[in-house]
């Protein structure tokens, strides 16, 4: 849970395979903080894999604006920062 007067970050860059808790692990407690604020927060999911199944997966979770595959240059992140991260 987000304690009061905490600030949420502009952007959200998601690796998938994460140990411990996992990206969909993340999203799915994500949804859940009683923040209205999190609806602005755009997540770009961040993964090696280019499995389809993924992007199907993605799409049940409105919070994730688009996906980036790895290896990423470092253009990528900052193009992603300068537009807001309204891409």
């Amino acid at each position: 849970m987000v304690a009061e007067g905490i600030s949420l970050p502009c952007i959200i860059l998601l690796e998938l395979n994460m140990p411990i808790m996992d990206g969909w692990e993340f999203l799915d407690d994500f949804i859940k903080i009683p923040n209205n604020s999190t609806k602005a927060v755009p997540i770009y999911i961040i993964s090696s894999s280019i499995d389809p199944g993924y992007v199907i997966k993605a799409q049940d979770y409105r919070m994730v604006s688009n996906g980036l595959t790895k290896p990423m240059n470092s253009a990528d992140p900052l193009k992603l920062l300068s537009a807001g991260g309204n891409n």
